[in-house]
């Protein structure tokens, strides 16, 4: 595989939260019992991040951050999580809708050809020498694509694969993206 060729894109640990500095690598959906467990979607690739007596800063001024207290999940496989303090129903039915953040500086170290999303965003995408738009955004799932606004204001999809991106240049913003007919038309 090329240098600088996508390799993957991690399942996130996304940027959102309410400061460059801070990551979402959860939120809770929902509810769980009456003893207070919460049924948390991951964002995050890292199992560590939801353990007994790991420190998770919130969204939530009301409560800036949440301490786990147990981990396990549901008969349908969901991760639930307790949380010190949060002893009752009520008390959890409160933090529905909450971001679960880490400090971008407790991300995970990427091996060669991976790159977080939000170091994709606002790259200037070029083909076959000319800068045809930007990445506008970068839709997570089974098959990574990149939304890229065109200079003339339309919007395409390309799949993040090397096949079809085979340079992302961090250090010069930008990456490249074969001219393929039916994919791109740069001019």
């Amino acid at each position: 595989m090329p240098e600088g060729s996508p390799d993957s894109v991690p399942p996130a640990d996304s940027s959102d939260g309410s400061s460059p500095d801070l990551m979402i690598v959860g939120r809770v959906a929902s509810v769980h019992g009456l003893n207070g467990a919460c049924v948390v979607v991951s964002e995050s690739d890292d199992p560590s991040r939801f353990q007994p007596k790991v420190r998770l800063l919130t969204d939530r001024k009301e409560l800036p951050w949440l301490v786990v207290s147990a981990v396990g999940e549901n008969s349908k496989g969901a991760l639930l999580l307790q949380f010190a303090g949060v002893t009752d129903r009520g008390r959890a039915e409160a933090l529905i809708g909450a971001q679960l953040l880490v400090q971008r500086s407790e991300r995970r170290t990427l091996t060669e050809g991976e790159y977080w999303p939000d170091e994709l965003y606002d790259l200037e995408v070029w083909v076959e020498g000319s800068e045809i738009g930007r990445v506008s955004d970068v839709i997570m799932g089974p098959q990574v694509r990149l939304v890229v606004e065109l200079s003339g204001g339309s919007e395409i999809q390309v799949p993040f694969v090397a096949q079809l991106v085979p340079t992302v240049d961090l250090d010069r913003g930008m990456v490249e993206v074969v001219s393929l007919e039916g994919l791109i038309n740069p001019r």
